[in-house]
């Protein structure tokens, strides 16, 4: 279910914002982290809980951002999630996130180069970001919650 979140949280970032696909799929990435299936489940609760705790965090901080600083503050929340693949030993989340943060930003660069004025001044409202996290039905991801 995740990697479907994902691929609809870059629509509408690319759709509704105006990024380019690398920057959506960095904002994407940090919104819905963990992977659903026998591969992407984390062998310790732990590392699901603190992930969850420290997406919650960006989803609530990245409601008032601008598109510009919020690419940059994925990124950040993905380097977190490295760390705490590797403090619980999460290989597969190792390398999941270890490819995501390798190398220079590309993305950062792209979307501030190829991004229009409308693009970089506007903020990411709660509205707009409530539509990209929350599938239908649910808020913040989570069924029967309000």
């Amino acid at each position: 279910m995740s990697e479907l979140n994902r691929i609809r949280a870059v629509a509408r970032l690319m759709q509704d914002r105006g990024l380019g696909q690398e920057a959506a799929e960095v904002i994407a990435l940090a919104l819905f982290p963990l992977d659903v299936g026998p591969e992407g489940a984390p062998a310790s609760r732990r590392f699901s809980k603190n992930i969850t705790r420290r997406t919650n965090r960006f989803r609530k901080t990245a409601k008032s951002l601008a598109v510009d600083v919020l690419v940059d503050l994925a990124r950040e929340t993905i380097e977190d999630y490295l760390d705490l693949a590797v403090l619980h030993g999460e290989a597969y989340y190792i390398a999941k996130f270890g490819e995501a943060t390798a190398g220079p930003a590309p993305w950062v660069a792209g979307a501030a180069e190829a991004g229009s004025d409308a693009a970089s001044d506007s903020v990411v409202t709660g509205e707009v970001l409530d539509e990209v996290v929350s599938p239908p039905g649910t808020r913040w991801g989570r069924t029967g919650r309000g």
